[in-house]
């Protein structure tokens, strides 16, 4: 069961590879930032990491997938600037 905060990670790290066009989020870091007041909670994050394309899959002689075949991605950056939960 995910936490609040969980939530919200895993949402921004959605948007983040939605929004760019890539298949992957390689290596993620989360910048978390919890600010409580009296009658609600904002919960603001910040998602960098690598994107990552999947060209395509190597299947060996019994047919299973053994890794992937090439992969392109950029530098590391900031994929999502911000994501608000309640």
């Amino acid at each position: 069961m995910l936490t609040t905060v969980g939530r919200v990670k895993s949402a921004a790290a959605y948007n983040a590879v939605r929004g760019s066009g890539a298949d992957v989020l390689i290596n993620p870091s989360y910048i978390v930032e919890d600010t409580n007041f009296l009658l609600f909670r904002e919960i603001d994050v910040t998602v960098t990491g690598y994107a990552g394309k999947i060209k395509g899959f190597k299947v060996d002689e019994h047919g299973y997938m053994r890794g992937v075949e090439g992969a392109s991605g950029g530098g590391r950056r900031t994929l999502f600037g911000r994501l608000f939960g309640k």
